[in-house]
């Protein structure tokens, strides 16, 4: 007896070790500390450019967002690459809206021998209004500007590389819509990679391809070394309203890749996304995805990149595992051979029970419900308790880790009470049959709506009816060493499968829908059954215990980290609006909380929608009254105004002459306009034109310099109709009397945040 305790003990130190090793495994590569080759991709060059390009904001139409662009000129002409610039507007319908955007594009060319496809490698310079931007997108720019440095000292590649440094992307990606549109370069574009950031550490996830994939995936697996990715992530991704450079590529038809870094989700569009947070790991994991697909890409033929999809994965570490689409048919049929053997051995065995085996499924069921609804209740909980997590993106707060691995417990303790309680009442085989079928009842649902995702659910069903049937016809018993060797070797594979994917589902949906990592860890845990019997056989109720207690630990640690410091600060929303024409002036937050610093603005706030500056606003927000200011209003001038067969034509230009960076436009829809022309491009996209209820056409712009904003207007002549501009210019005014920002607090993100707003109305 002390014999077999001995080795079920042995083998649950070395499923801790499996635990450890799944997630140690799930990491950027290492780079080299010292690179001794200039034809080698250097990390500390790499970190050099990070540190040039993040020294503050730098979105478009500022100061420093050309000081960037300026800099990367400069690399490209010193490593000697042939240096190009697009200086166009263009267009987009982004996040429901119609917009516009003057951008400003780099390119550097490394020449090949050949005359093919050339090979894009593409990343945006400019960042988010509030954030430094050292991974989002520094990181890519910094490791495109390295790799072109070490590819331009090695011996030299068939095809052309272009380095596309896009402008624009974080207001509408405008620069990929630019390049793709208009610049004869496009036209000879073989594959793209796109790289991005949404957060500053890991690795970088390759989690989104192009569609009919299999012929680039293939040579994916032959030319890169640091294969992170999975054709469940980009599953996962369609779901998601979020679209990158990558979305315009993919929509004209490219071949490609989008790859993306995204632990420490708070970092992202936060002042905090800066050099000392980055992670030099997963700069690395993008200079080397550049360096490997620009070797093996650029040295073949990149005419005929499509062919029929597959499903790809990796299930530990850089291993990587991929077979057609078209199999997943196949393989389903053979897990339900294994079912009916399975089925067949256990009803001659006696060992299966109908009542038995349904009242499992009903247990294993009400489990994974009674565990889910736990944790909605708790993260409902967290984030009322905690209000100023809501400033964040999914709620995602500095400690939301702890958050996590709460959750996660509180999931062991559930599932390990039934464990517990039904020990001696259902057997193994019952319970493991359950989990087996729900399993099986995902995959089917996967192979309808994510069919490149069947991979999940299949390497667990496969591994595991291996073991149950093994299990049945030799009779194995958890005390034989053959029965724990076998066990050992079959759970491996999905234990490095699972646990990845849970931590990444976590970090992908935060605390604002944690159920989502926490249902594959709860299914994971049910599979894991054999490995409770082995544990509860020593120990009965130690899972639910330890479970309680380490949920109870996991919940402290982030209450006292639930605080806002200057290592953690606050994101705050504030605006100051004005009514050119009236005068009436207004404090304006998008988010509901009222923290230490902005409650100084919002002394008398309600929550009204802001039609003084917004025309036909319905978007509740906080609003207070605020002292009026002198600002210096846009200026309009009238270039042209001819009436032609009761066809208006009226040409005019907008200026800021405050500096102001962005603006949108209402025209009232009286002007019945035919046709609009954007800087003496044609604005055709449907959304400007449908008829709504919303009285106004309307339009964003980006990139509002010097030169202003020429609009073009073909209109009825008959009516008169109004313009309103709403002037947006960075930063807040400073006032007597109020306190500007302490340490631990910061601008929120996006582009309404920390702005002095001006609306203008023109009649015509």
């Amino acid at each position: 007896m002390k014999y077999s305790r001995l080795s079920q003990i042995v083998f649950l130190v070395l499923i801790l070790g499996f635990f450890y090793i799944s997630l140690a495994l799930f990491r950027a590569p290492k780079p080299p500390l010292v690179t001794l080759q200039n034809e080698e991709f250097s990390i500390s060059n790499a970190f050099h450019h990070v540190q040039n390009i993040a020294q503050k904001p730098h979105s478009m139409a500022t100061k420093e967002h050309a000081r960037v662009r300026s800099y990367i000129i400069n690399e490209l002409l010193k490593i000697g690459l042939d240096t190009l610039t697009q200086s166009t507007t263009a267009f987009y319908d982004f996040r429901g809206g119609v917009s516009a955007g003057y951008v400003h594009n780099v390119f550097g060319i490394l020449k090949g021998k050949g005359k093919g496809k050339s090979v894009l490698v593409t990343a945006h310079y400019d960042s988010q209004p509030h954030t430094l931007g050292a991974a989002d997108d520094g990181a890519a720019i910094a490791a495109m500007l390295e790799a072109a440095r070490a590819l331009k000292n090695a011996e030299p590649l068939e095809q052309d590389v272009i380095f596309l440094f896009s402008d624009g992307e974080e207001s509408g990606l405008f620069g990929a819509k630019a390049f793709a549109e208009q610049h004869p370069l496009a036209k000879k574009v073989g594959i793209v990679l796109n790289l991005e950031a949404r957060g500053s550490s890991g690795p970088s996830y390759m989690f989104e391809v192009s569609n009919e994939n299999g012929w680039i995936m293939k040579e994916f697996r032959k030319g890169v070394k640091h294969k992170v990715t999975s054709s469940l992530a980009y599953e996962v991704y369609k779901t998601m309203s979020n679209n990158s450079d990558f979305t315009i590529y993919k929509d004209y038809g490219y071949s490609g890749f989008n790859a993306a870094f995204i632990e420490d989700f708070v970092n992202y569009h936060n002042i905090t996304d800066n050099p000392e947070n980055l992670s030099k790991r997963s700069l690395y994991h993008h200079g080397s995805y550049i360096m490997d697909i620009c070797k093996h890409f650029g040295n073949i033929n990149l005419e005929n990149t499509k062919a029929p999809d597959l499903v790809y994965f990796n299930l530990a570490g850089f291993s990587f595992i991929s077979y057609p689409q078209s199999l997943n048919i196949y393989l389903i049929g053979f897990l339900f051979v294994l079912f009916v053997i399975a089925f067949y051995l256990g009803i001659k065995k006696q060992k299966i029970r109908f009542w038995k085996s349904l009242i499992s499924f009903l247990i294993v069921l009400i489990s994974i419900g009674i565990s889910l609804g736990v944790v909605w209740l708790s993260q409902k909980g967290i984030r009322s308790t905690y209000p100023w997590y809501e400033n964040f993106y999914e709620a995602n707060f500095y400690n939301v880790g702890w958050y996590f691995l709460f959750f996660g417990s509180v999931c062991i303790t559930i599932v390990s009470f039934f464990w517990s309680l039904l020990y001696k009442k259902l057997d193994l085989i019952h319970l493991m049959l359950a989990s087996l079928l729900i399993t099986f009842i995902l995959l089917i649902g996967l192979q309808i709506y994510m069919p490149t995702g069947i991979y999940v659910m299949l390497i667990p069903l496969i591994s595991l009816l291996f073991f149950f049937i093994a299990k049945l016809k030799f009779e194995l018993d958890k005390i034989q060493w053959s029965y724990l060797i076998l066990l050992a070797i079959l759970v491996l594979p999905v234990f490095t499968l699972y646990l990845p994917l849970v931590k990444i589902l976590f970090i992908t949906f935060g605390l604002g829908m944690a159920i989502a990592g926490s249902a594959v860890w709860v299914l994971f845990l049910w599979l894991m059954v054999p490995i409770a019997d082995i544990i509860m056989s020593l120990k009965r109720w130690v899972l639910p215990i330890a479970g309680i207690w380490f949920a109870f630990l996991f919940l402290l640690i982030a209450h006292f980290k639930s605080d806002y410091t200057e290592k953690r600060p606050l994101q705050s929303n504030v605006n100051y609006c004005q009514n050119a024409n009236t005068g009436e002036s207004f404090w304006v937050s998008n988010k509901s909380y009222i923290d230490s610093w902005n409650k100084q603005f919002f002394k008398d706030a309600r929550i009204e929608a802001i039609s003084e500056i917004y025309p036909s606003s319905k978007r509740l927000r906080l609003k207070a009254n605020a002292p009026k200011l002198e600002i210096v209003h846009p200026e309009l001038t009238i270039l042209r105004d001819t009436v032609i067969n009761e066809l208006r034509n009226l040409s005019m230009n907008i200026k800021s002459l405050r500096g102001a960076e962005n603006a949108q436009f209402f025209i009232q829809k009286a002007a019945e306009i035919k046709e609009i022309k954007i800087n003496e491009r044609i604005l055709n996209d449907p959304k400007f034109f449908e008829k709504t209820r919303n009285p106004f056409y309307l339009f964003n712009y980006y990139g509002l310099y010097e030169e202003g904003v020429n609009l073009e207007l073909k209109c009825s002549a008959q009516d008169h109709f109004t313009i309103v501009m709403i002037e947006k210019k960075l930063g807040l005014p400073q006032l007597e009397g109020f306190k500007p920002m302490p340490g631990n607090i910061v601008p929120d993100t996006d582009y309404f945040s920390n702005l002095t707003v001006l609306s203008k109305t023109w009649n015509f």
